[in-house]
């Protein structure tokens, strides 16, 4: 059973989040050891099977404190295209109104600006309708894609923590940064950088 029946759609209409399909854990497998993905993402093993896959979602699908879901392109008709990457709201904490959030973009559609897509309609989700308060995402501190893409839309750099990974072949320690966005930096600035940025995508 899928752990929620939520789907969410960017205001472009070329981008829509769904739950988490099991039909599709061959292809998480196999995003999720790419080498591309594993550059910046060494916690994650260097090979994960479709076995594991499965087990993963289902587990976090009945975790509470996570929210998972599925994005794709969508055709002029209205149906899905292209399954383009996966978000993940994680350490949700209800008291707090807090949360962690997770991309990972198809490695081949890293530059189609479908993440920037992906992270709006998380945002919106959280921010307007689940009513969270503050957002975070961590990267590799040698992610500099990752975090040149979080500070053009006012995500802020919050904290440098030292050795706080451990590469999951290499055994070895490193340092990551950490982002964050609360909901009225949402609703000031963040909200207008990433619609502006996917308005000029599409000329609207």
């Amino acid at each position: 059973m899928p752990q929620h029946e939520i789907i969410i759609e960017s205001f472009s209409g070329h981008v829509r989040l769904i739950p988490p399909d099991p039909a599709l854990d061959e292809m998480v497998a196999l995003y999720r050891s790419h080498p591309e993905t594993l550059k910046y993402l060494r916690v994650l093993p260097g090979k994960i099977t479709t076995e594991e896959v499965r087990a993963r979602r289902e587990r976090r699908a009945e975790d509470s404190t996570n929210v998972d879901f599925y994005a794709f392109t969508v055709r002029p008709d209205g149906s899905l295209d292209e399954f383009i990457g996966i978000t993940g709201i994680l350490k949700i904490d209800r008291d707090q109104n807090s949360c962690e959030v997770g991309i990972l973009v198809a490695p081949e559609k890293h530059e189609a600006g479908n993440g920037t897509e992906i992270l709006y309609c998380v945002m919106k989700w959280l921010f307007e309708e689940q009513k969270i308060h503050r957002a975070t995402y961590e990267t590799a501190a040698d992610n500099i894609p990752m975090q040149k893409w979080l500070e053009k839309t006012g995500i802020r750099l919050e904290a440098e923590r030292k050795e706080a990974w451990r590469g999951f072949t290499s055994g070895e320690y490193e340092d990551v940064k950490g982002y964050a966005v609360l909901e009225w930096e949402w609703r000031e600035r963040v909200k207008a950088n990433l619609e502006a940025r996917i308005r000029a995508r599409w000329g609207l």
